[in-house]
């Protein structure tokens, strides 16, 4: 399984906006930071404000800020608005001639995967990121571990 562009750029603006002190943050300056598109950011910012994650303040001093506190929010609350989950597996080949009725082996085995990878990522949260981050500079060599 891959991480999502989406994804990743979701967990890295969620550890800038957090970091940032209670202040709203602009898109442009989190696109700059993070050296990615502005449009595309945009679209992941729009997503994160649906589920309440972080609010949006519209205007010329807007800015985004946290809508839930980073102890609230999980790795796997984050991968949920980006990612397949494990109730969104299914068999890709039912327009196809298979003999295998209900859900087969294969599909039963991938499920469970994204089980134990959902039940990994419920234990990290957004603050435990934030412990490790060094937003001074945004270096990602934090993420190394």
């Amino acid at each position: 399984m891959r991480m999502s562009k989406k994804t990743e750029y979701a967990v890295h603006s969620l550890v800038i906006i957090a970091c940032n002190s209670g202040s709203h943050i602009q898109l442009e300056e989190l696109a700059e930071r993070q050296n990615i598109s502005k449009s595309y950011l945009a679209k992941v910012m729009q997503e994160l404000s649906k589920t309440g994650v972080i609010k949006a303040n519209p205007g010329v001093n807007g800015g985004y800020y946290m809508g839930k506190e980073p102890v609230d929010i999980t790795l796997a609350d984050i991968f949920r608005i980006f990612e397949d989950t494990p109730k969104s597996i299914s068999c890709q080949f039912t327009n196809r001639s298979c003999d295998a009725e209900g859900m087969c082996e294969i599909t039963k085995r991938v499920g469970k995967a994204f089980e134990k990878l959902y039940e990994e990522l419920e234990q990290t949260t957004l603050a435990d990121l934030i412990v490790k981050a060094d937003i001074s500079r945004f270096s990602l060599n934090w993420l190394k571990g």
